[in-house]
């Protein structure tokens, strides 16, 4: 079974926790030297993943982006400014997924996002209007539900396999007239459910143990796994958070690409598109 790799493609400061203890003068761009080990690993290991991409990066980068596209990944909307659509609402959402799209097509004409995840996976039964705006932009996949409340995020009641989304309340299913939802990976026993899909998890959980849960999942179903550049670059700066702030955020940076390179090494790993075997068509315009 071919498994789902994905990475969110913003700055070290991007993540609410960070962005409320960092002023803009003390921002400044980390991507390119945070990416490039990742996407070098990627490439040894001829893997290939979805790249949820912060429109705002795009112009800023594009020697970046144009190495991940000609690299045969799959590059997805992570927003324009990485804004919580609770802080947007429906027409600055609109406003945003458009000026993605332009934005995209300036840099690489005939490339189109056909896969949407929310900025701090802020899709909830509250933010759904995002959903019919994502259909009717084009959008044929979101990727935004995570299937656990972490206290942070999550949507404790939707499925934790691939489902069709209701357009009304993201967490439910509607068969017919929704919108494909490829959630974020937990692992359940009973109605425990326990993430497992990267980022933090990825960081804090034993490789032993880790790879133990995520095989028991993908007996069932392809892993759907994520992780930030940041976490994988040992110089990102570190912020004045509390205490368990700062170990979610920061532990174990330095050891990350190692546990990444030993996923690469158990389980196959490719991009949404080609996993799920849609939106081929917007992938082969020159």
């Amino acid at each position: 079974m071919k498994h789902i790799l994905s990475i969110d493609v913003e700055e070290w400061y991007h993540g609410k926790v960070i962005s409320r203890r960092t002023p803009p003068e003390d921002r400044f761009s980390q991507i390119e030297e945070a990416l490039s080990p990742v996407l070098d690993l990627l490439e040894r290991h001829a893997a290939r993943a979805t790249f949820f991409v912060v429109g705002d990066l795009l112009p800023k980068h594009p020697q970046l982006f144009t190495r991940i596209a000609e690299s045969g990944h799959e590059i997805g909307c992570h927003g324009m400014s990485h804004t919580n659509l609770s802080d947007l609402g429906p027409e600055s959402f609109a406003v945003e997924i458009d000026a993605f799209r332009r934005t995209l097509s300036s840099l690489l004409p005939g490339h189109e996002a056909i896969g949407f995840r929310a900025p701090m996976f802020s899709m909830t039964r509250r933010t759904a209007w995002a959903m019919p705006i994502l259909k009717e932009a084009g959008y044929q996949y979101d990727s935004s539900i995570f299937p656990a409340y972490t206290g942070y995020y999550g949507v404790g009641y939707a499925p934790t396999g691939i489902y069709r989304a209701s357009l009304t309340d993201p967490g439910r299913v509607d068969g017919e007239g929704g919108l494909l939802e490829v959630p974020l990976t937990v692992l359940s026993f009973g109605r425990l459910r326990i993430p497992v899909a990267g980022g933090t998890y990825l960081r804090l959980i034993p490789f032993v143990v880790l790879e133990r849960m995520l095989r028991r999942v993908a007996r069932k179903r392809p892993l759907v796994l994520y992780a930030h550049p940041f976490e994988f670059y040992p110089p990102t700066p570190r912020r004045p958070l509390h205490l368990h702030e700062r170990f979610a955020v920061y532990h174990n940076i330095p050891h990350n690409l190692g546990k990444l390179e030993r996923l690469l090494e158990r389980f196959d790993f490719g991009p949404v598109r080609e996993v799920l075997g849609i939106g081929e068509a917007a992938y082969t315009a020159s």
